[in-house]
């Protein structure tokens, strides 16, 4: 496992329309931070968890650059989890680390955003370091290291409180027809060539990322772990199903009751949101 990268730092769902999607997310039973302008012009709502967190973001009308790009491009089929963060400490280290695994990133890049919330006590400038791996490289996502200068001003306690009772990402699954090589290419992106190797599970391959794990099936093998899930309209490979740790799944099922959110129950008693309610992304609530 790189030292340099730990894990997943976050999740970004790409949504077409930024108020609905909040109301959408709130529905379902989570604390969304307020609405925030990038310094590129994107917006987002964060929902903050433990260690990690999801990011509802919304492009300006004309996109800019190749991550505002890959995300216009990804909206054109639809709203989803277009990409995710890697968690790192040192953008430059994680950066190097790229380099020497062939996916040719992108020259660190410095973002802000402004951050005034009088109700969680908060103002500043919330300030993060990017790296980008171009999108062609990472198969159906885009996905780029994050080091956050300013952990405070982001994962503030205001706003780690769920209804659903939601404390951590679980695990992303994603769909592909080259279940092999694409889970390769994602055990380099947090390993070297030989290690971590993917482990073989029952709907496919999964690559350990040191936090949330990755998983790689085919669409007829995810939807049969998932029976009766409805999984996003999309061709190719995606990220198909985001799974979430909850501290109390009767509570979770009590929120989701309350406000007319169906659901089913898996096997192992997870309730599962289909990808129609919750713009694009399959949610999976266990333990």
């Amino acid at each position: 496992m790189s030292s340099a990268i730990h894990g997943i730092d976050h999740v970004v769902i790409a949504v077409r329309d930024l108020d609905a999607s909040a109301a959408t997310y709130a529905r379902l039973g989570f604390t969304l931070t307020p609405r925030a302008l990038h310094s590129t012009g994107s917006q987002n709502h964060c929902i903050m968890l433990g260690r990690d967190y999801l990011e509802l973001l919304g492009l300006p009308p004309k996109a800019q650059g190749p991550w505002q790009t890959h995300f216009a491009q990804f909206l054109s089929g639809g709203e989803g989890l277009g990409g995710f963060a890697l968690a790192s400490f040192d953008a430059d280290a994680a950066r190097h680390h790229l380099q020497v695994q062939g996916f040719s990133p992108d020259a660190v890049q410095d973002l802000s955003r402004a951050v005034d919330d009088p109700a969680a006590k908060l103002k500043g400038m919330a300030r993060f370091r990017l790296v980008t791996i171009p999108s062609k490289l990472t198969h159906g996502a885009q996905v780029f290291v994050a080091e956050h200068k300013t952990r405070p001003l982001v994962w503030a306690p205001a706003y780690k409180a769920h209804a659903n009772t939601a404390f951590e990402i679980a695990a992303l699954s994603m769909v592909t027809d080259n279940v092999a090589s694409t889970a390769s290419t994602y055990a380099r992106v947090f390993g070297t060539v030989r290690s971590p190797m993917p482990k073989r599970i029952d709907e496919g391959l999964l690559v350990e990322t040191g936090m949330a794990p990755l998983s790689f099936s085919t669409r007829a093998a995810l939807q049969a772990r998932l029976r009766g899930v409805g999984l996003a309209e999309r061709s190719g490979t995606f990220a198909a199903a985001l799974w979430i740790r909850v501290q109390d799944r009767a509570a979770t099922q009590a929120h989701l009751e309350r406000y007319g959110v169906k659901f089913r129950r898996l096997s192992d008693g997870a309730l599962a949101v289909d990808a129609a309610q919750a713009n694009g992304v399959a949610l999976i609530f266990g333990a």
